[in-house]
């Protein structure tokens, strides 16, 4: 599943910058959030982790929901998506300068 390849990458960026996720993510936000306000991105992160922790895209234990309709995987594909293309895009800047 599709879905499933974008949240791996998702945990797989959020230890770009080391093995503490938690500390790793908020550098990770400060590269890409710019001139904007980091909050927006705090948000999508903790919004991204609590659906992969709690649907059936990572985790295939039978307490997780299943996303069943097309119209859902699809609107969390492009989300997802536009998130890591942020990720990537921001530290390929980084890594220029």
């Amino acid at each position: 599943m599709a879905v499933e390849k974008l949240w791996d990458a998702f945990e797989r960026i959020k230890t770009y910058f080391g093995p503490d996720k938690k500390k790793a993510v908020e550098i990770l936000i400060k590269q890409i959030s710019g001139d904007l306000n980091n909050t927006h991105f705090n948000e999508e992160f903790k919004k991204f982790t609590n659906i992969g922790n709690n649907y059936r895209i990572r985790h295939h234990e039978t307490n997780k929901a299943e996303i069943k309709e097309d119209k859902y995987l699809s609107y969390l594909f492009f989300s997802m998506l536009n998130l890591l293309n942020l990720c990537l895009v921001s530290l390929d800047q980084v890594d220029e300068s």
